[in-house]
């Protein structure tokens, strides 16, 4: 037996699911709610108690999927923790640990997809805690501002904002948490990747080499800007510029060293492979271009699947254990867009109030 959590519709649109005995369950009792919330007396008692058992065609095999009560619905009856969602398997004849949690890994993905498909029932198996990553991860305190808390004085682009305040309200899912930061930086690429084109540009002009006439020195003209004036930046070089345009190097320092243990993971490369390591005390480059060269990575590895390749080219999925040692991350990552947000935001004066460039 395992433990599922289901969304979506319930078992009791399913005409083949049956309701479960009462004395398998622990409340028996009526309640109004289904009629006060308007469902059509055919379908039954959505609180009710189902349960849906299926086949395999030899007849060895069954899997019952059992909903103690509508998930959305939940919060209308009182019903302890051990009474749930769960998944039964029976006719297994395998004595491994290991086959036993393949079959229930595939078989169960195989049951929810085709229930997902069919019915609009959406379901997975619970997440099991991973004690020994738990005990093992440090953590950071993160202490609030002592300040009073102050009108503000500066207004933030409103598409940047709503990304990050989304990212914000994200729980326990590291990889969207992740992108969603990252789309917040994304929106100033183009801002500032022109100022880092122009300056490019710029150099060239003030070259004293330079000649209108020579073609070579003209094709470096165009090598700087593609024929519709956006910028031949790659996308690593552009979140470079627009990090190391907002952000500068002693900001990550005291980041860093106030938080002891993000510093540590992010300088451990057992954690996540194929991704640039934070050191400090690296001379040769700039923390912030570390922080960029790191940033960029992981959203190589969240988005890029190479099949056939090492680890290191792999996508990071939900499920793998680098997808919970996101932690340290996700905190420079957010710590990284609250300064782009800082440094691209603008003052305003709310009494004018606002107008349609504002918004």
């Amino acid at each position: 037996m395992a433990e599922v959590e289901l969304s979506g519709t319930g078992l009791y649109r399913l005409s083949s699911a049956t309701l479960l005995p009462p004395d398998e369950t622990q409340d028996s009792t009526t309640t109004d709610i289904p009629n006060l919330l308007g469902f059509p007396a055919a379908l039954g008692d959505p609180l009710a108690p189902r349960s849906l058992t299926v086949t395999d065609r030899q007849g060895i095999l069954s899997v019952e999927l059992r909903s103690m009560l509508l998930p959305q619905l939940a919060a209308f009856r009182t019903v302890p923790s051990t009474y749930g969602n769960s998944l039964i398997i029976r006719g297994v004849k395998t004595t491994r640990h290991d086959e036993a949690l393949a079959l229930l890994r595939d078989l169960s993905t195989s049951i929810f997809i085709d229930l997902d498909i069919s019915y609009g029932l959406t379901g997975e198996l619970k997440p099991a805690l991973d004690v020994k990553l738990l005990a093992s991860e440090e953590y950071d305190k993160e202490l609030p501002s002592s300040a009073t808390p102050q009108f503000p004085t500066t207004r933030y682009s409103w598409d940047a904002a709503a990304l990050y305040l989304y990212a914000r309200r994200l729980i326990n899912t590291p990889l969207l948490e992740y992108l969603a930061y990252y789309q917040v930086l994304e929106s100033y690429f183009a801002a500032y990747s022109r100022e880092t084109t122009l300056m490019r540009l710029r150099n060239l002009l003030k070259d004293p080499s330079f000649r209108h006439d020579d073609d070579v020195a003209l094709g470096r003209l165009l090598d700087a800007v593609s024929p519709d004036g956006r910028t031949r930046l790659s996308e690593r070089e552009q979140l470079a510029a627009t990090i190391a345009s907002c952000v500068e190097d002693h900001s990550v320092t005291s980041f860093l060293e106030d938080r002891p243990a993000t510093a540590k993971a992010l300088g451990d490369r057992t954690r996540i492979s194929g991704v640039r390591l934070i050191n400090p005390a690296d001379q040769k480059f700039r923390l912030v271009s570390q922080v960029a060269e790191r940033v960029y990575d992981i959203r190589c590895r969240i988005v890029h699947n190479k099949e056939g390749f090492d680890a290191a080219t792999r996508a990071i999925r939900p499920f793998d254990r680098e997808s919970k040692l996101l932690r340290h991350d996700l905190h420079l990552l957010r710590f990284i867009t609250q300064r782009v947000l800082i440094a691209s935001s603008r003052a305003t004066d709310w009494s004018g109030g606002m107008s349609a460039a504002d918004g």
